[in-house]
């Protein structure tokens, strides 16, 4: 049961340091070798392995969204080594303009470190 509150506390840091733009903070969140696979459709899809990867991963989304993003309605729940998060958010451009999407992700979790995301988009509202 440790396990699994220390794998919820490591994702909901991961949601707030994503939250406030803090990339250091999030990276170190995750293995050296993880592996973010994002949803097709996208300038940004695929799937990006290594810290470096998932850093520009991010990187992009806070410059595109430099206004801002929000989290929603976060969800979590976890089993053994796994997290299952369901949320929105709201990016906000610099222009003004806002992005909205609704996600589910499995985080995969090892030693207290994110080592693979898949992420699913369920809605995405441009």
């Amino acid at each position: 049961m440790q396990r699994i509150e220390e794998n919820l506390r490591t994702v909901e840091k991961l949601f707030r340091d994503l939250a406030t733009g803090d990339l250091d903070a999030m990276m170190n969140d995750f293995d050296d070798a993880a592996v973010w696979d994002y949803p097709q459709g996208t300038p940004i899809s695929g799937k990006h392995a290594g810290k470096p990867a998932i850093r520009k991963l991010f990187g992009m989304l806070r410059d595109t969204y430099s206004g801002g993003i929000e989290i929603q309605r976060l969800t979590l729940r976890a089993a053994d080594d796994c997290v299952f998060a369901e949320y929105g958010w709201i990016g906000s451009r610099p222009d003004g303009t806002k992005h909205r999407d609704h996600f589910l992700t499995l985080f995969q979790i090892s030693f207290g470190k994110i080592t693979a995301v898949r992420q699913f988009a369920m809605g995405v509202a441009r």
